[in-house]
């Protein structure tokens, strides 16, 4: 069968090789157009065909026109016979199929190996001795027994009232206040600055005097003043403070000079009743030092520093004749100055304490305003400039926990002013010191 299949195949690869040649053969003499039938490729290829086949017969072609284009003849290349492929027919050797190996059924020995462990030895049991003393008879001594009680005649106790106020338990509730929850604590003053505030009253001495040469008086003016003191402090426990007080004073002065003429001369003269005005005001902050038991018991203290600013006003009305029959004026005087204190407290008892303040004010810078126009018709004001001055205050006060007393002091040096000039001509304010010095109390809430 498969003899046969093959004959068929190559027959049928030669007839399709064979078949083609016409068209070939057409195609290499299309320049030979009326003479082809002639041509010896023709009569080999047409006039001799193979043997099985049918004879080929040629196409007749119209001649070609005058005006055709002729093609040059083209060189067919020889066709190489076909080629023969020979297909092996041997038969496809069988693989072998795979050997399979039984599975023993036998169990399977496994064998573990132990290592010796080492056991500590487990020491020997520790043997206590028991002591088997005979136990000590105890002795039991009997006390006498004591009369039986006397019987109580009730008619021989004393009578008792019942009275509902004395019962405890018809007293109403009362909400305990500080004082009876901790009384010492309550009634007992603190070393430190406390949180709280305080008004005052003064009564102060007043003096105010310039000097046209060093140490020379030339003027001064002299009264009582009244004070009314305000101030309120926050202190926090980590020992710092701050807080601010103002005062405002108010009296009348009696002026004690001299008028001086164009020529230098100097007339004395009075002028009483001027009114003055005072105003001061002041922002501090500081911290509290307490020292305990560094004197004893009830012998501690404290020392609390403090800085700020101050800002210090001072009017004084001085219009109006003298004995000289000269006219005076009005004068403002405005201070600002840095404060630098401390203030010592020494605890007297549980509930009292003294205060010592001592306290340095460095003038930052000052002005005078004098109203010249009240004594110079036409005249303006002039204003000269202080920048050269300093303060002093101090106060010892005697403390309870809401009330306090004691004296004080105020004290003020300004140099020469510089020069100050208005439409009618120059002046300056001359070198002036202020001392005050009174009693004041204070009330705390």
């Amino acid at each position: 069968m498969y003899k046969n299949l093959f004959k068929i195949f190559c027959v049928l690869t030669l007839g399709a090789s064979l078949g083609s040649l016409p068209v070939l053969a057409q195609t290499a003499e299309r320049d030979t157009s009326v003479h082809y039938l002639t041509s010896p490729i023709y009569q080999q290829r047409y006039q001799a065909p193979m043997a099985g086949q049918p004879p080929l017969y040629p196409v007749e072609t119209q001649p070609v026109a005058q005006n055709s284009v002729a093609f040059p003849p083209v060189q067919a290349a020889p066709l190489s016979p076909p080629t023969v492929i020979s297909v092996s027919r041997q038969p496809i050797a069988q693989v072998p199929a795979p050997q399979l190996q039984p599975v023993s059924s036998a169990p399977v020995q496994t064998q573990a190996v132990y290592q010796p462990v080492q056991v500590a030895p487990v020491p020997a049991p520790t043997v206590f001795s028991v002591s088997q003393q005979p136990v000590a008879q105890a002795t039991v001594q009997q006390q006498p027994v004591s009369p039986p009680p006397r019987a109580v005649n009730l008619a021989d106790l004393p009578s008792y009232t019942y009275n509902p106020k004395l019962d405890v338990k018809n007293v109403p509730y009362k909400t305990p206040t500080a004082h009876d929850k901790n009384p010492a604590k309550s009634s007992s003053v603190a070393l430190g600055t406390s949180t709280g505030a305080e008004i005052g009253l003064q009564v102060s001495d007043y003096r105010y005097q310039e000097h046209l040469v060093a140490d020379q008086e030339f003027m001064h003016l002299t009264g009582a003043k009244f004070g009314l003191t305000f101030d309120a402090t926050r202190a926090y426990s980590s020992g710092f403070f701050w807080g601010g007080d103002v005062r405002l004073a108010y009296g009348k002065s009696d002026y004690k000079g001299g008028d001086i003429d164009i020529l230098g001369n100097v007339t004395p003269s009075t002028h009483s009743g001027e009114s003055e005005w005072l105003f001061d005001g002041r922002l501090l902050g500081g911290y509290d030092f307490i020292f305990n038991d560094v004197f004893g018991s009830h012998k501690n203290f404290s020392l609390s520093p403090y800085t700020g600013l101050g800002f210090r006003w001072l009017y004084n009305d001085g219009r109006g004749a003298d004995t000289n029959g000269v006219q005076g004026y009005e004068r403002y005087s405005h201070y600002i100055y840095i404060p630098v204190g401390v203030t010592p407290r020494f605890r007297v008892t549980d509930t009292t304490r003294i205060s010592v303040n001592t306290e340095f004010d460095w003038l930052a810078y000052g002005w005078q305003i004098s109203s010249l126009g009240d004594t110079i018709p036409g005249a303006t004001d002039i204003t000269n400039s202080q920048r050269d001055g300093y303060g002093l205050r101090g106060s010892v006060m005697y403390e309870w926990p809401s009330w306090s007393i004691g004296p004080f002091f105020y004290y003020w040096n300004i140099n020469q002013s510089a020069t100050g000039c208005d439409n009618a001509g120059c002046g300056v304010e001359p070198h002036n010191q202020t001392i005050e010095y009174g009693l004041q109390g204070r009330y705390r809430f």
